[in-house]
């Protein structure tokens, strides 16, 4: 309420509000005290008087004598605030008394027994006559206390005087010392409001007291003496500085030219090492495919050993060589910061399965078993960069087959959180390898950085594929870390969060129905294998028996299952010998048997089937592989059941299909190099395509108008018109005709944007030299069909 008042009425109003509270606060208290004090003297007063008559009509009440009574009780007449006095015998009849209001005879002894009360002003007591321990009597004596009222008005009224004498003392005392508060601190105000306005220093303020306020008023007054002399200070410095600004502006802009110089010198210099790249990946990636490409078809000859020992060492190095011409490539466009990542739908188990098929004859070849787990409550559709996690895990992958000379490798895929939008996976490649030192475990994700950077070193490398790894997980937003014993093995472990898709299911989560209940024997000596294979068939709600040992396996087995999951390579006794043991029992000759192995049995179809084997997976084993494997030969649907019998005709028959179709289709190959020309030629050939070659684009574009072909390789850098023009030039043809022949690239540009640029540029998918025999065959066979055009791009 007081915030906005002046210090005036705040002291004003503290002195006057204070002294009226204790004034009033006294005031009551001694006219309340006053009035008690003379109700207690007129009550004791009565008091006296009655015990006193009391005492002096004993006797009349003994003898009877009221006359005695009534001159005992006239000698209280002479206090005026008694009105009457009776006296009453033992039984409450009255005996003798008087009132000023002449009504004596006719009162009466209300209550017998000791009374003392006030009504109307009128105080009424009763006390006992007693005498030798016995009552004679009663004496009952009126009192009028009205005289006290004036009494206490008087006494209200002298409070009242007091107190306004007080108020107007402290009214006069508030004024004087609010002027002696205020009126400095006004003058300081009015002094700073001034100075505010004109900002003129020089003003002081002139107060000559010696308390508080006077000292106050020095401390403003020292206080504008310094902030003058600073104000001079600030004003010469003021000038320094203009002239020290003006000489540093000069020294800035001089710097700014330098900079500017320096910056348009380091864009030059990452240009020219992009282009550098680019350069020498194309002329580096040409002649390799040559080697690489060459060597393939060499090796599909007639050789005797030591020839195709040698050209088997040419395309390892060749591999090498390509592997770390790839290396050298992502390492630098993740420290140039152009590395991009993309976002699009895929099937996690379709990856995680292509990892199986690609490694598991490269593991088995080291007699090494590579497990992949892929539990059924991994959300399986997702939204993310799959061709970087695919490089990434592959890099793992091939580290752990390097450094691991016996035992298992273990891909392992969990879920870390998972949510309706969003899903953190854990994946794991853990090996029973050689493990890492402790004191190498910080050095192990640095460039060019060996565990083992001995010359005595037994693995090569050049140290970037870790490197390159924790910059592809780090660029999606996951982490990679590391976990190993010296001696024991080695595990790496990749942390990423990814949507999840909207097209997709949920999770990889098994169909319910057919496989439902049914009951599976299941033989392996390898006990994570067993472990994997016992969780993925009873994800799928079936009944599993599993055994580490055929012999027991064998002695042991009672139950009649539906199905035998055998493992092919076991000690003691392999899977052939366990389904001959099996099949001599009469009740198990029925049951039907998949076997699962780590070599190909291609093309013994009948002979398996002759020896009791209704299927066989190679190893590692596809989920979606076993499961359709049980559908079928667990179905009883006769259209399965014909499918399984048929499945090897099938695939002969689609081969023969394949050729025939390929040897209708003719192929465009615009390619400048001979080398190249005549491999891609080689190529063809063998696969029964009919191929024509041009040596540019311009060359192209006039046989494309002299003859039909189904399908174009083109390369992308040529002389006379490169790839580029020719598919555009092509594209502009096609736009009158209405026709359109798949264009697929065949380059060495293998940079970052170079397939963006070749889908740009019309064509309808993409392969880097050197280019794969499988690949080029997969994506011709794609392709030359009559398949509407695809934003794919060709690996």
């Amino acid at each position: 309420m007081l915030k906005k008042d002046s210090i005036r009425r705040k002291v004003n109003f503290a002195v006057l509000g204070t002294t009226t509270l204790i004034l009033c606060l006294t005031s009551a208290i001694l006219v309340t005290r006053h009035a008690q004090f003379s109700k207690r003297r007129a009550l004791e007063s009565v008091r006296v008087a009655t015990a006193s008559a009391g005492y002096n009509c004993r006797s009349a009440l003994e003898f009877l004598q009221d006359d005695y009574a009534m001159e005992a009780l006239s000698a209280i007449r002479n206090d005026e605030s008694i009105t009457g006095a009776w006296v009453f015998n033992a039984d409450g009849e009255f005996f003798s008394g008087w009132s000023t209001e002449g009504i004596a005879q006719t009162a009466v002894l209300e209550q017998m027994g000791k009374v003392e009360e006030t009504v109307d002003s009128t105080l009424r007591l009763v006390r006992p006559i007693i005498k030798d321990g016995s009552t004679l009597g009663w004496i009952q004596v009126e009192a009028d206390l009205s005289p006290l009222r004036a009494v206490m008005i008087q006494s209200l009224l002298e409070a009242l005087a007091v107190g306004f004498l007080g108020l107007v003392l402290a009214w006069t005392l508030a004024r004087w010392v609010s002027r002696r508060i205020s009126e400095p601190i006004l003058a300081m105000a009015a002094a700073a409001e001034a100075i505010t306005e004109d900002s003129n220093l020089a003003r002081r303020v002139d107060v000559n007291t010696r308390d508080e306020i006077g000292a106050f008023a020095k401390t403003f007054n020292r206080m504008l003496d310094r902030l003058e002399t600073s104000e001079q200070a600030v004003q010469a410095h003021q000038l320094t500085l203009e002239s020290r600004v003006l000489e540093r502006t000069q020294e800035l802009e001089a710097t700014n030219v330098e900079l500017i110089q320096a910056k348009e010198m380091a864009e030059e210099a990452a240009r020219a090492k992009a282009d550098f790249l680019a350069n020498m990946s194309h002329e580096i990636r040409t002649p390799m495919n040559g080697v690489i490409g060459m060597t393939g078809l060499v090796l599909d000859s007639e050789l005797d050993g030591e020839q195709r020992e040698m050209l088997e060492t040419v395309r390892r190095c060749g591999d090498q060589l390509l592997e770390l011409i790839n290396d050298i490539l992502d390492f630098s466009k993740i420290e140039s910061g152009k590395f991009e990542v993309e976002a699009i739908d895929f099937d996690l188990r379709d990856i995680v399965e292509d990892l199986g098929d690609i490694f598991g004859p490269r593991y088995q070849d080291k007699n090494l078993e590579l497990v992949t787990l892929l539990p059924s409550d991994v959300p399986g559709h997702l939204v993310g960069d799959p061709t970087r996690m695919r490089q990434v895990l592959t890099n793992l992958l091939g580290n752990a087959l390097k450094f691991t000379e016996d035992g298992e490798v273990h891909l392992h895929v969990g879920v870390v959180s998972c949510s309706d939008e969003r899903a953190k996976l854990r994946f794991e490649v853990r090996d029973t390898g050689i493990g890492i030192p402790a004191d190498r475990i910080g050095a192990l994700f640095e460039a060019f950085t060996q565990v083992d950077a001995s010359t005595t070193r037994r693995f090569g490398g050049t140290g970037l594929g870790l490197a390159i790894c924790k910059g592809l997980v780090g660029a999606m937003g996951g982490e990679l870390d590391v976990e190993s014993v010296e001696g024991e093995g080695t595990t790496f472990i990749v942390t990423l969060e990814f949507e999840r898709s909207a097209n997709g299911a949920t999770a990889l989560r098994p169909r319910a129905g057919l496989l439902k209940g049914k009951r599976a024997a299941c033989l392996d000596d390898n006990e994570t294998n067993l472990f994997v294979l016992k969780r993925q068939l009873e994800s799928w709600d079936m009944e599993v028996v599993a055994s580490g040992d055929p012999v027991r396996f064998v002695d042991e087995l009672q139950e009649v299952p539906d199905i035998f999951v055998l493992d092919f390579h076991m000690p003691k006794m392999n899977g052939l010998e366990v389904v001959e043991r099996l099949h001599g029992m009469e009740k198990f000759k029925d049951v039907p048997v998949l076997m699962l192995t780590s070599v190909s049995f291609q093309g013994r179809v009948k002979e398996l089937r002759a020896q009791g084997i209704t299927e066989q997976l190679r190893k590692p084993v596809k989920q979606s592989s076993l499961e359709s494997s049980l559908r079928e030969i667990l179905s009883d649907d006769p259209k399965d059941q014909i499918r399984l019998v048929k499945s090897t005709r099938e695939t002969s028959a689609t081969s023969e299909m394949t050729l025939h179709q390929r040897s209708k289709t003719r192929i465009l190959i615009v390619e400048d190099n001979a080398v190249n020309q005549r491999l891609a030629k080689a190529m063809l050939d063998r696969a029964g395509f009919h191929c024509d070659i041009a040596n540019h684009g311009e060359e192209a574009l006039s046989m494309l108008s002299q003859m039909p072909f189904d399908l174009v390789l083109m390369d992308c850098q040529m002389p006379v018109m490169d790839g580029f023009e020719a598919t555009r030039a092509i594209r502009d043809r096609e736009a009158k005709s209405g026709q359109h022949i798949p264009i697929v690239a065949m380059t060495a540009n293998a940079m970052e944007g170079d397939a963006e640029r070749c889908l740009a540029a019309g064509m309808d998918a993409y392969l880097s030299k050197p280019i794969s025999a499988a690949r080029l065959y997969e994506t011709l066979d794609e392709w030359s069909g009559g398949a509407p055009p695809r934003s794919s791009i060709g690996a």
